[in-house]
């Protein structure tokens, strides 16, 4: 259509990548991808991975990186801040499992939910946080229900603050099956958080040294790794780290800035 429209220069943003149980889903993604490149002048992408994906390998040597770069001030809470709103949230003395995303299939939320249920059978300290909304969001909730962890289980809307949700974790936790970057992720890792993602995901986003990748077969091994991790305390200034890999949003607004110029002056 842009290309009908006489636009010049037409940029193709690779977001994401695909997982073969999405079924009909995923074949539609094969199959668009291959026309990907045919209209676009030219070519981007939010992460290596989702680049090679909708590309190839070939193509996507001449792509450009497109960081999801997040306003690093927004993260910028201490400790004493955390405890407070831990205080405003009844969570004083509990243990955070932190969960922020779309209920969606590609999120894998109930796998969370069952490794969250076997962790409670082990420590009456811990809690679940959802944050989202979305297609899953009535079967994770009988999910729940079903399992009896419903007073273990806090379901929150996203609001603009969402940073207000990150001080109350303790670790994150991210089973995707699939991602391109997740943005999310680095918002975590800002806060100082923890992190445990599936082994699906690209490893670019650990830019701090303390994500783990856990492979999504088992939430038995999944919950024993939440228990380790809450168990370490750990706590680190993200900030710095996530500004040098390129996700502070100021600086990388003036990268886009110089490649949009450049695509403009071809």
């Amino acid at each position: 259509a842009a290309k009908q429209a006489g636009v010049k220069h037409r940029i193709c943003h690779a977001h994401s990548t695909t997982n073969k149980e999405e079924g009909f889903v995923h074949f539609v993604k094969s199959c668009l991808k291959h026309i990907s490149t045919w209209f676009a002048t030219d070519l981007a992408g939010c992460s290596r991975l989702s680049i090679d994906w909708l590309y190839g390998k070939k193509a996507a040597k001449k792509a450009y990186l497109m960081r999801n770069a997040i306003d690093l001030d927004r993260f910028d809470v201490t400790d004493e801040e955390k405890r407070e709103l831990k205080a405003h949230y009844g969570l004083e003395n509990c243990k955070v499992v932190g969960h922020i995303g779309r209920f969606e299939f590609q999120k894998n939320i109930p796998f969370l939910v069952k490794a969250f249920a076997i962790l409670c059978k082990s420590r009456d300290d811990v809690r679940l946080m959802l944050v989202g909304g979305g297609a899953e969001f009535e079967n994770v909730k009988k999910l729940v229900e079903t399992l009896k962890i419903e007073d273990k289980v806090l379901f929150m809307t996203e609001k603009r603050n969402v940073q207000e949700y990150y001080a109350l974790f303790d670790v994150f936790a991210l089973p995707s099956r699939f991602e391109g970057l997740p943005l999310v992720a680095i918002e975590a890792q800002a806060m100082g958080i923890p992190c445990l993602l599936s082994d699906c995901i690209t490893k670019e986003v650990d830019v701090t040294g303390h994500v783990e990748y856990l492979p999504i077969l088992s939430a038995n091994y999944w919950a024993n790794e939440i228990s380790r991790v809450l168990d370490e305390n750990v706590s680190y200034d993200g900030r710095k780290a996530v500004a040098a890999a390129g996700y502070d949003i100021v600086e990388e607004s003036k990268n886009l800035l110089e490649y949009y110029t450049e695509v403009n002056a071809k």
